[in-house]
């Protein structure tokens, strides 16, 4: 366990012999439900469900709680090859049934059970309630013993703070997160540190901290003193594409696509946030139809492995907006409308808002203002601040374009203060112009002091104003003195302050960062 959670060699030998040489079988699975997670974190996922299915054929009536445990574990790795999924539809619902009714159920079931049922876009509140049955499990287990603590707690944990995220149980997720990334900071699990940050960084996108999300993708890719298997690898840099995309920052993005881009037509679940950064790279390019092509070739993936949650990947709206710029409206409303349908299904705010600004650009006249309404106050609602900046900014222009420009000012206005305060460039210069259109002179804006901080800077910044060493801060980013060294020369001269004394007094009145 100690070699495969830090990247050594030879774990698939001694995992596999701790397999063969348990004294029973009830042994021989617990050994392979920790083999079975190492072989997922390197994406053999095959090989993980037959390990499973052996070691669960060996077990006899007697042991059926541990069979339903084993028959969890073996879903989400075959979930994760669209080849795969659909061989196992039935045992999924099966155990998800099961899971739902058993008062008693463990909290690796329950989690799994969490997980497909957002995934398939069955109501949030049934795969939010799953998890938090599972978080409820552990906490009434107590602490975990023997056979491999936190392989056991990374698989079930990561798949209940996933369902939370999809789910939009922002407050509950939070503190989870910050507790597990703590923690993996003390154990030296790079596995659990990369998925903790990836989770939390996506949970301030989604929320419109387009800066704490770059902080938490960027320390996770550069953790070289504890570096992460790399299929989180993969997950964190889809993050931060995503990311320095709502930026405008499109030279970077591409930057940190090149090293990974093979990785995205592997077909594997963990590329597929991969694929969508992509798409929305390429459409931010002008590359619409190569965009388009990525959402669509996702989609299909997706479809495969029974995955219809918009809440996860919204590959429809993206896709129907690419369409609509290539003159497809019949197609682009067909996808908006069917995204329209499972948010509506699924029923959290975010995802619903989402769907209804594609659902209204592609509508256009009444309707199409109508959607847009409802998607401003269905994300004002999801605490998805950008989402809704971006949904004002739409809504004002197709208003101005109707030569309502008084009303048209007022939604531009907010989109453009709530785009430069997230520091979303590209939407911050649509917003304007459109402003500038309706007769209105927006002032400029230039960054400077706190705001001129990169992501990266202020977190450091944060750290050395608490009075941490520069040893201690790398210690803490798992990265080298000498970056955070340079960190601090850029602080000092953006912030210009001569020591580290004055950061508090210049941090003053910004929010801190958390680590």
């Amino acid at each position: 366990m100690a070699e495969a959670s830090a990247g050594l060699a030879d774990w698939p030998e001694h995992l596999q012999s701790a397999v063969d040489t348990a004294p029973n079988a009830a042994a021989a699975a617990e050994a392979a439900m920790v083999l079975a997670h190492a072989l997922s974190r390197v994406q053999r996922y095959t090989e993980a469900v037959e390990v499973l299915d052996r070691a669960a054929s060996a077990l006899d009536p007697g042991h059926a709680e541990l069979a339903l445990q084993l028959e969890a574990a073996a879903v989400l790795p075959a979930l994760n090859d669209p080849v795969t999924a659909p061989s196992v539809a039935f045992r999924r619902e099966r155990f998800r049934e099961r899971a739902a009714s058993d008062a008693a159920a463990p909290p690796e079931v329950l989690a799994s059970a969490a997980f497909v049922s957002i995934l398939t876009n069955e109501p949030a509140e049934t795969g939010a309630d799953l998890a938090t049955r599972a978080l409820l499990a552990q906490d009434s287990a107590g602490p975990v013993s023997d056979s491999g603590p936190w392989f056991s707690f990374a698989a079930w944990f990561s798949h209940t703070t996933f369902a939370l995220l999809l789910a939009e149980r922002y407050a509950q997720l939070r503190p989870l997160l910050d507790a597990s990334i703590a923690q993996a900071r003390v154990t030296g699990d790079g596995g659990r540190l990369a998925v903790g940050l990836r989770d939390r960084g996506w949970l301030a996108l989604r929320r419109g901290d387009l800066s704490a999300a770059e902080g938490d993708a960027r320390t996770a890719l550069a953790a070289t003193e504890l570096p992460a298997p790399p299929m989180y690898r993969v997950m964190n840099g889809s993050l931060l594409i995503k990311v320095l995309v709502d930026q405008g920052k499109l030279d970077d993005a591409e930057q940190a696509l090149a090293p990974l881009d093979l990785e995205a037509g592997s077909g594997f679940a963990t590329a597929w946030g991969l694929r969508f950064a992509r798409g929305r790279l390429r459409v931010a390019q002008g590359r619409v139809a190569d965009g388009l092509k990525d959402f669509l070739s996702l989609g299909a993936d997706l479809t495969r492995a029974m995955i219809s949650c918009p809440s996860y990947l919204p590959w429809r709206s993206e896709a129907s907006l690419a369409q609509l710029a290539l003159g497809d409206r019949e197609s682009a409303g067909r996808l908006a409308e069917e995204e329209l349908g499972l948010a509506q299904s699924f029923g959290t705010s975010r995802a619903l808002g989402v769907a209804k600004r594609a659902a209204g650009i592609v509508a256009g006249g009444e309707r199409g203002e109508l959607l847009l309404r409802q998607a401003i106050d269905a994300l004002e609602r999801g605490d998805a601040k950008l989402e809704s900046a971006r949904a004002s900014a739409d809504l004002g222009a197709m208003l101005r374009r109707r030569n309502r420009r008084i009303e048209a000012r007022e939604l531009l206005r907010e989109a453009l203060d709530a785009a430069r305060g997230a520091g979303a460039r590209p939407l911050a210069e649509y917003a304007e112009t459109e402003l500038r259109a309706t007769g209105a002179r927006p002032r400029r804006v230039v960054l400077s002091g706190l705001d001129s901080l990169t992501a990266s800077e202020r977190r450091v910044a944060e750290f050395a104003g608490q009075g941490l060493s520069n040893r201690e801060i790398a210690q803490t980013l798992f990265v080298t003195a000498r970056t955070v060294e340079g960190h601090l020369t850029s602080v000092f001269r953006k912030l210009q302050v001569d020591s580290r004394d004055e950061l508090p007094a210049a941090l003053a009145g910004d929010s801190p960062v958390p680590a």
